[in-house]
C-alpha cells in the first residue's frame, strides 16, 4: 500500500494528460509558392529544433492535396482539414511533426497538386512539450465574408493548446490579406501571404493559439477583407508517457 501511495505521489496524471502543459512557442517560420504556381515549396526553421519538441503547421493551398510533408528526422502527420471550400478553392490545413532526434533537419518541405494557380504558404512553429498529441479537432468552417472562422472545437483533456489555421482565396490582383481583431481570447501568432498579385491565384494563412485549462467549446475568429475563407482547429495535449501518441 505504501508503494502504491508513492506512486501515486510521484506519477499522479494520466498517460493522456492532466499535467501541467509546457507549451512555449519557441521559433516561428513561414514559406510558400512566392509569386509562381509550383508543385512543393519549403520552409526553413531558423534554428535545429529541439528533440522531443512539436512541430505545428498551419498549411493554405488551392483546391489539390498535400501529397507529403517531410524533414529529416521528423515525424510529421495531418492533424486536420476542412476539404474543399465550394465558395473558392482553398483549402485549410494543420500537420504536427514530432522531432525524434537531436539532430532534425531544418527545411521542411511540402509537396501539393500542382497546376495553373497551384499556390501554397504555410507558418511553421516550434513548441516545447513532450509530444504534443492531438486530442481534438474543430468542425470545419466556411465563408465568404470579413469574419473568417476555424469552427466549434471542444478540446480535449486539458490544459492543452489550441492552435487554429485560418485560410483566405484571394480575388483581387494585389493580394494583401490582414487579419486582425482575434476572438475568444486567441492571439495572432503569425500570419504570410503568396505574391503572384493576381486575382484569384494567391493565398493566405493566419496562425491563432489559446491555452486553455477546461474543455469549454470555442472557436477563432480574426477581421479580413470580405473575401473567400476556410478555417480549422486543433487541440494538442502534452503525452506523460514520454513516447509518440499518433
Amino acid at each position: 500500500m505504501k508503494r502504491l501511495l508513492l506512486l501515486l505521489l510521484l506519477f499522479p496524471f494520466s498517460v493522456y494528460g492532466g499535467a501541467p502543459l509546457s507549451a512555449t512557442a519557441v521559433q516561428t517560420a513561414v514559406g510558400g509558392t512566392g509569386g509562381a504556381a509550383a508543385n512543393s515549396f519549403t520552409v526553413t526553421l531558423g534554428s535545429t529544433p529541439t528533440q522531443y519538441n512539436t512541430l505545428i503547421a498551419v498549411v493554405s493551398t488551392n483546391s489539390g492535396a498535400v501529397w507529403d510533408v517531410s524533414q529529416t528526422r521528423v515525424i510529421w502527420r495531418q492533424v486536420a482539414t476542412t476539404g474543399y471550400n465550394a465558395t473558392g478553392p482553398n483549402v485549410s490545413r494543420i500537420y504536427s511533426g514530432n522531432i525524434v532526434s537531436a539532430s532534425a533537419g531544418t527545411v521542411i518541405t511540402f509537396t501539393v497538386f500542382t497546376g495553373s494557380n497551384a499556390g501554397g504558404v504555410s507558418i511553421v512553429a516550434e513548441y516545447t512539450g513532450q509530444y504534443l498529441y492531438t486530442s481534438a479537432v474543430s468542425t470545419p468552417a466556411t465563408g465568404n465574408s470579413a469574419s473568417p472562422s476555424s469552427g466549434s472545437i471542444t478540446p480535449g483533456t486539458p490544459p492543452s493548446l489550441i492552435v487554429a489555421c485560418l485560410t483566405n482565396r484571394g480575388t483581387w490582383s494585389t493580394q494583401t490579406t490582414v487579419y486582425s481583431s482575434p476572438t475568444n481570447g486567441f492571439s495572432l501568432a503569425s500570419q504570410q501571404n503568396t505574391t503572384s498579385n493576381s486575382a484569384n491565384n494567391d493565398r493566405s494563412v493566419a496562425m491563432l493559439v489559446k491555452l486553455v485549462t477546461d474543455q469549454s467549446a470555442t472557436s477563432a475568429g480574426a477581421t479580413i477583407t470580405s473575401a473567400q475563407w476556410s478555417g480549422v482547429a486543433g487541440s494538442f495535449t502534452q503525452s506523460q508517457s514520454g513516447f509518440f501518441i499518433p
